[in-house]
């Protein structure tokens, strides 16, 4: 499972340089992806997916179409708005239909939003500091990796 490091720095020296150590110690073979944000506000989009907030978004607008829909289609069961069709057909019809438009729904609508360590983040960015955020393909790798960062005097740094 992928994992995320982040590291805020005051000075964009120390930022560049803990990038090109990463690069060099971790970046074999794309394993690791490493991105240096400069500007606010963040790009969920340009964001690695373990520093967004994008599958805990898609199962929620997944269960509330399901659920909406499930409920559409017991209401069009119940008063016998298609022939032949039952409260319980209504409910599975309308429930896959709700589940599907969900998923569809979320992932055109930009759920891609920065975790909530990052977007506590944004006004320093905003004020000039540098971002650093790297995805690493395992937690073990990540774990070294903030260790790494330390020499850099980051202001702020985590795992996500």
């Amino acid at each position: 499972m992928p994992a995320v490091v982040y590291a805020l720095f005051d000075a964009s020296d120390r930022a560049t340089a803990a990038v090109e150590l990463l690069q060099r110690k971790h970046g074999r073979g794309g394993a690791v992806t490493v991105q240096l944000h400069t500007r606010a506000p963040l790009d969920g989009n340009l964001l690695p997916e373990g520093a967004t907030e994008f599958g805990r978004n898609i199962v929620i607008a997944m269960a509330a179409g399901g659920v909406f829909m499930a409920v559409a289609g017991a209401l069009a069961g119940a008063f016998d708005l298609l022939l032949g069709m039952t409260i319980a057909m209504g409910i599975g019809l309308g429930g896959v239909t709700g589940v599907l438009m969900g998923l569809v729904g979320a992932m055109q609508a930009g759920t891609r939003i920065p975790k909530r360590e990052l977007r506590e983040l944004e006004p320093r960015v905003r004020e000039g500091c540098s971002l650093l955020v790297v995805e690493f393909e395992r937690k073990d790798t990540a774990e070294a990796a903030h260790d790494d960062l330390e020499p850099f005097a980051p202001v702020d740094a985590g795992t996500l």
